[in-house]
């Protein structure tokens, strides 16, 4: 593995797709660690080579609270009670397209 800090890491690989005619694309999925290395598989064939670096930034996924099965049931048990399935669908479709 090579360890770059995030900073060196662009500085470095800045101009590949201005120098080589082919150019080649590899992805990696990492982590920014907390003092801001990112850690990539081994491609010293491209050592002393500047290339160009795009960071995608992933949003992460905000979890709410987990509910047991029980709190599940007791929030949604009879939501459509006594509703005709086929009624409500008439009338929804009947309001969309007025």
């Amino acid at each position: 593995m090579i360890r770059l800090s995030a900073v060196r890491f662009i500085k470095i690989f800045a101009h590949l797709k201005k120098k080589v005619e082919k150019m080649e694309a590899y992805k990696f999925k990492t982590t920014v660690l907390k003092n801001g290395v990112i850690k990539l598989p081994e491609i010293s064939q491209y050592a002393n080579r500047q290339v160009e670096v795009f960071v995608v930034i992933k949003q992460v996924a905000k979890t709410g609270q987990k509910r047991s099965m029980e709190q599940f049931l007791k929030k949604w048990t009879g939501f459509l009670e006594g509703a005709v399935p086929d009624d409500l669908k008439l009338q929804y479709l009947t309001e969309k397209y007025k």
